[in-house]
């Protein structure tokens, strides 16, 4: 089964600096990983939920976070960036031994992403600049909720971009909004979870069942909410959708600092279900800060 990443994807306008080089060269080299090497892949069944699909969503999710109705402003330059740590965010998840246990291939994915980007600039020196490198690197690791944004290491300045000051916390900020805001059947199949339930990894299994109960997700930039649309008859306090509301809250809920810090207002997770509005805190109280 293969997935086409086709030019539908979001990119920005060319900025007509170098960085534009480099997100092609970006974007050429996870095309062939994700086309041809799904991260999660049995003679069975194929099992993808950070494929194409995946980055799709993502990518719609930042193109709406940076607009004009949430951040004032946020360059080309800038924009570029986020694209490219987009495409490459997951790719660690790609680079793996074959057979490797799938706990593990998740748990390391953000460190084989970061010495995934070294290693294109190690290749393409001309094309990826070390700085570049170091920031889009360092970006795949602050995706995780774990990494404390306000320590983001790399510097603001790169050669593509002419030397400009790009604001790399806050695009690592964004990009695990724009993340963890991709909830759903988009995602994980509820047919793919329903035919395939026995041969779900176990560790997986609790996480594929809550995205089957969520049809699509979609984030407001004016309300700054994350807005996961319920399947119809779903409980909304099932236990496997409250773990992932609560994951979800946390992720987001990590970005408030750094967002804060440049007079942008902190993102809220709320459910909608035939019309209707609800709080997940009403749901499930002080599960959710």
């Amino acid at each position: 089964m293969r997935h086409s990443t086709s030019d539908e994807f979001w990119a920005p306008q060319a900025t007509g600096h170098r960085i534009d080089a480099a997100l092609a060269l970006i974007r050429t080299e996870v095309r062939e990983l994700i086309d041809h090497d799904p991260p999660l892949n049995s003679a069975e069944i194929y099992l993808n939920d950070h494929g194409a699909n995946h980055l799709r969503s993502v990518l719609d999710h930042a193109r709406c976070l940076v607009s004009s109705a949430y951040v004032p402003s946020f360059l080309a330059t800038e924009q570029a960036v986020l694209c490219a740590a987009v495409w490459l965010h997951d790719i660690g998840l790609f680079k793996h031994a074959p057979g490797e246990d799938e706990a593990i291939v998740r748990r390391e994915h953000a460190e084989r992403s970061a010495t995934f980007v070294r290693r294109l600039h190690e290749t393409n020196p001309g094309a990826v600049s070390r700085e570049l490198a170091d920031m889009l690197a360092e970006i795949c690791l602050a995706h995780r909720r774990f990494y404390d944004l306000s320590q983001f290491a790399a510097g603001p300045r790169i050669p593509e971009v002419s030397g400009a000051s790009v604001r790399g916390d806050l695009i690592a900020a964004l990009l695990r909004i724009a993340d963890a805001a991709d909830v759903g059947h988009g995602r994980t199949p509820a047919a793919l979870y329903a035919a395939w339930h026995d041969n779900i990894p176990a560790g997986s299994r609790a996480h594929w069942q809550a995205h089957s109960l969520v049809h699509a997700s979609t984030v407001d930039p004016k309300t700054t909410e994350v807005i996961f649309h319920l399947v119809h008859d779903t409980d909304p306090g099932d236990p496997d959708l409250a773990a992932l509301v609560v994951a979800t809250v946390e992720d987001v809920d990590s970005t408030r600092k750094t967002l804060e810090h440049y007079s942008l207002r902190p993102w809220n997770i709320r459910f909608e279900q035939r019309g209707k509005y609800i709080s997940p805190a009403a749901v499930y109280g002080s599960r959710i800060r």
